[in-house]
């Protein structure tokens, strides 16, 4: 096998592979499109008129979301995963334009998140049988949904 075909060698100083092609994190990525969403738009200043087309493009951007979204689901159903990968991304994409032009900052989006999170594990554990007691306990706090609040 010719030296220049050869697959590089690997040991424990070679860093694995990113999962990126520039090796950043999802959250990287997502904070580099707020960044730039945020700055598109960001007004021109505070004597600024109001823009007459802003809710034309708005609403052009929720149809898109609808539609990306739509074809989201398509791709699931179809067991398409290269389809699924794109259409998630244009997802993801038009929704965060949404939230730049409503003003709507990602983290109090992941804050939201995280409590409903937080909110559905007490339920949880809650609802979970005591251990090692040996007897049942009864409990008037028992929590009869799966729904996350």
């Amino acid at each position: 096998m010719p030296e220049s075909a050869r697959p590089p060698q690997t040991d424990e100083t070679t860093p694995a592979p990113a999962s990126t092609p520039d090796g950043d994190g999802a959250a990287d990525v997502l904070d580099r499109l707020w960044a730039g969403l945020a700055i598109a738009a960001a007004p021109a200043g505070p004597e600024a008129a109001p823009d007459p087309q802003a809710d034309h493009r708005v609403r052009r951007t929720a149809r898109a979301f609808g539609l990306h979204a739509e074809h989201c689901l398509t791709a699931l159903v179809a067991d398409d995963p290269a389809t699924l990968v794109r259409e998630s991304a244009d997802v993801l994409q038009t929704l965060m334009q949404l939230w730049a032009a409503r003003s709507v900052a990602p983290d109090a989006v992941w804050t939201e998140l995280d409590r409903r999170l937080r909110v559905g594990n007490l339920l949880l554990s809650l609802n979970a049988p005591a251990r090692g007691s040996g007897r049942a306990i009864t409990r008037p706090w028992k929590i009869r949904t799966t729904k996350l609040p």
